[in-house]
């Protein structure tokens, strides 16, 4: 009874000590398609409402956001930065594009590149 209450203790010793490598060692291309991108328009809509867009929160999000929400356009226009409202009715649209099946497309890509020009700090 005393040897399987210790060998129990030392399969969860085990389990605990290597359950967060085996997190750890997932490919990064589980950080991206459409569920985490749209958890990351929805951050940064909630920043942007709050008046955030200063914060290295933002800057981080905004950053994943643009990085890992599908290809870019390949246009390399300047835009002037926008205001928070404009921001956020880029985002908007960005999550629109997301929920309706249209993240690959080159118009969700054009509404990236726009923002990642004229709201990315």
């Amino acid at each position: 009874m005393k040897h399987t209450r210790c060998f129990l203790r030392l399969v969860a010793v085990l389990v605990l000590a290597i359950l967060p490598c085996a997190t750890m060692a997932q490919p990064k291309s589980q950080s991206s398609g459409v569920g985490p991108c749209r958890q990351g328009v929805l951050a940064l809509i909630n920043m942007l409402d709050a008046g955030e867009q200063a914060t290295a929160d933002y800057r981080i999000t905004a950053q994943s956001v643009i990085d890992t929400c599908g290809p870019s356009s390949g246009r390399t226009l300047s835009s002037p930065q926008l205001n928070q409202v404009q921001c956020r009715q880029l985002a908007l649209s960005m999550l629109d594009a997301i929920e309706d099946g249209k993240m690959n497309s080159q118009a969700f890509a054009l509404i990236r590149d726009n923002f990642a020009r004229s709201c990315s700090p």
